[in-house]
């Protein structure tokens, strides 16, 4: 069994910490609701699981982790329905690393900075740390 993170999209439901059988597929597609895809994501190395028919509501929270934690996919892949976020350990399905478990189900405060003359901005939400880190990755890329 690992630790992963279930990502519902209804922003007013919560992010629920889960043990699953990481052979299990069809426990994953207990989460995802079908058919699904993996997203690579990096700096950690984790793996996001969503579907990929998903006709339920954008889950804004699941794709902005995968665009912050992937920039190649920023802007270009949507997410929808319930998502399962786990570790990857070499292409392995893992534990989520304990530095985002931390993050998300025991921060009470976050603070984005980035490497520009502007001080960094403080926010209470999770998802706004994630939009102001796209974002401002975003705006790195334009200037390239």
């Amino acid at each position: 069994m690992i630790t992963a993170v279930v990502i519902p999209a209804a922003l007013d439901q919560p992010l629920q910490c889960v043990e699953i059988d990481p052979h299990d597929f069809s426990a994953y597609q207990g989460v995802t609701g079908g058919n699904m895809q993996a997203h690579e994501l990096r700096y950690p190395a984790m793996t996001l699981y969503s579907n990929t028919v998903s006709t339920t509501p954008i889950n804004i929270r699941a794709m902005l982790i995968l665009w912050v934690h992937n920039r190649e996919l920023a802007y270009r892949t949507m997410i929808a329905g319930q998502a399962l976020l786990t570790g990857n350990d070499q292409g392995a399905d893992s534990d989520v690393p304990e530095e985002i478990v931390e993050l998300i189900f025991k921060s009470q405060r976050y603070k984005v900075e980035v490497k520009r003359k502007v001080e960094g901005l403080a926010y209470e939400e999770l998802p706004f740390v994630y939009a102001a880190g796209v974002y401002h990755l975003s705006q790195s890329n334009a200037r390239r």
